[in-house]
């Protein structure tokens, strides 16, 4: 902008020299020279041309005034703008600052907390191992006593069956797993009982399944495939013993099965007993048809004088109550007063207690009545030799 002004400044005092000196020599009256001439004419032109270009300049400079008051206003707008952008910059720096410092907050407390849970895995962790292993024990433990109860429960099994076979009212052979027959090589059950020249199987069972109905019935299947494999099944009754304990038993929704051929009867250890009982009785029905005409002649006798004793002892016992009524009848028709001494004297006497011990050894033991009937005869005639 100032170049502009400079320049039409200088050419303004050119003009006004050349017009000073041209009206001087105008007042004189001397001719001007060519050269002057086309000098003049020559600046006439030139300052034709910049007045022209002055009066462009002119309004170049006011555009650009108006083009530099624009451009003020916008600079003025952009120094506003970059006030205001600077303020929110400011802003933000201030809150990147705040974040940055929350963020290292948080990061520390994130670690902390990254500790913490890594603490707190490895405590999972290490409580886990311990449960598992508290668990792996206790299986153990539950193994182990399983193994014990099933042990206990073999030998219990055995020992109860062996005492019942040594019984004279159910006397069999015995076996155990330890001393089985010869034959018995392959296949070796826990126990055998001799039985009309075969040998009936006794086997203990336990169980601790949560379905101790299929437990039976998979070990049901597996006896009967070793009776068969083991080639022996001419040699075994066909009538099984599997024995379980009592608790065990009541969790059964079924005794008996049936497996090819074979019959097994599921029982509680108090059942071996009369169980032995019932397989003497077969026994003997069995052997009966192989006795002598002699010795059926005298079992038949035999049960012929039990059948009498007992028919007359019923009979005498009848005729003895019958008696006993016809005394308390003639109670009743005594005087008053002496029916009422009898009641309260007959309240004062106390009966005899018999001892089951005492009645059931003059049960087992018939010469002991035969001692205490000959000591009740001789009593009654001393007595009677004393009157």
């Amino acid at each position: 902008m100032e170049w502009i002004l400079f320049a039409a400044a200088a050419f303004f005092c050119v003009s006004t020299a050349v017009f000073g000196v041209l009206w001087i020599f105008a007042r004189r009256g001397e001719k001007s020279p060519p050269l002057l001439l086309e000098t003049v004419e020559m600046l006439k032109e030139e300052s034709v041309r910049r007045r022209e270009e002055n009066i462009r300049l002119s309004r170049e400079l006011a555009e650009k005034e108006a083009a530099a008051g624009e451009m003020r206003g916008q600079i003025f707008k952009e120094r506003s703008r970059n006030e205001i952008l600077s303020r929110q910059a400011e802003e933000l720096h201030k809150q990147i600052s705040l974040f940055r410092a929350d963020e290292k907050l948080r990061d520390a407390q994130t670690d902390n907390r990254i500790g913490e849970l890594s603490s707190a895995v490895k405590a999972l962790r290490s409580e886990q191992e311990r449960v598992l292993e508290e668990e792996r024990e206790r299986r153990r433990r539950d193994e182990e006593n399983r193994a014990r109860l099933w042990n206990d429960h073999e030998r219990s099994v055995q020992a109860k069956l062996r005492g019942i076979c040594a019984a004279p009212a159910t006397a069999f052979p015995f076996y155990c797993n330890t001393d089985l027959p010869d034959e018995f090589v392959k296949f070796r059950p826990d126990a055998l009982v001799g039985f009309l020249d075969q040998y009936i199987l006794f086997d203990a069972k336990k169980t601790g399944e949560k379905n101790p109905g299929t437990y039976i019935r998979n070990q049901v299947e597996s006896t009967a495939a070793k009776i068969l494999g083991s080639g022996l099944e001419k040699r075994i009754f066909r009538m099984a013993v599997i024995v379980v304990p009592a608790s065990n038993l009541t969790e059964l929704k079924t005794q008996l099965y049936f497996q090819d051929g074979f019959t097994f009867l599921v029982v509680s250890p108090e059942s071996l007993e009369p169980l032995a009982a019932a397989f003497k009785e077969i026994e003997k029905y069995a052997a009966a048809g192989q006795y002598d005409p002699s010795e059926r002649e005298q079992t038949v006798s035999l049960i012929a004088r039990f059948d009498s004793h007992i028919r007359r002892q019923n009979a005498l016992n009848l005729l003895a109550a019958e008696q006993g009524l016809s005394v308390l009848g003639e109670e009743k028709r005594l005087p008053a007063k002496l029916a009422a001494d009898v009641e309260v004297r007959r309240g004062q006497i106390r009966a005899k207690a018999v001892s089951a011990a005492g009645l059931q050894n003059l049960i087992n033991t018939p010469e002991r009545e035969s001692e205490l009937l000959d000591r009740l005869v001789r009593r009654v005639q001393e007595e009677e030799e004393g009157h």
